[in-house]
């Protein structure tokens, strides 16, 4: 099993709806997550932090296959992904506020490199991988 952090960006989509109101939320892959992998949602502005820990449930899921459910929470109107989805099981919630255990700072200050501007495997950063398991 690993553990993933991936970016949601909430001007074109209603994360906090799509992983509050539904039992299995589909995400965009762009990466090689697999059934079993923990992944946490990122959220920048005006959050700035991690909204939710979930458990991928399954992969390769066809963009024809979720797309009524991607629309309902979608922001604006575009073409549809060409990649492939997989379903998410939402784990937890994390309270959003500045100064949360999972805000971009403390993340920051615990290892984190960067932005985060697409999907990054925590076995790669050790550091910020301890502290998110020890939260």
């Amino acid at each position: 099993m690993r553990h993933w952090i991936y970016p949601a960006n909430p001007k074109y989509y209603d994360v906090i709806a799509a992983f509050t109101q539904e039992s299995q939320t589909a995400w965009p892959m762009n990466s090689k997550v697999e059934v079993g992998d923990d992944v946490y949602i990122y959220s920048g502005a005006p959050f700035k932090q991690i909204l939710f820990k979930c458990e991928v449930e399954a992969i390769n899921i066809h963009v024809d296959d979720v797309m009524d459910q991607a629309e309902k929470y979608a922001k604006v109107e575009g073409k549809a992904p060409k990649k492939m989805f997989m379903l998410l099981k939402t784990l937890e919630q994390f309270e959003t506020d500045s100064g949360s255990l999972v805000s971009f700072q403390a993340l920051r200050d615990h290892g984190l490199k960067g932005s985060i501007m697409g999907p990054q495997c925590l076995e790669n950063n050790e550091t910020l991988l301890e502290y998110i398991l020890e939260m």
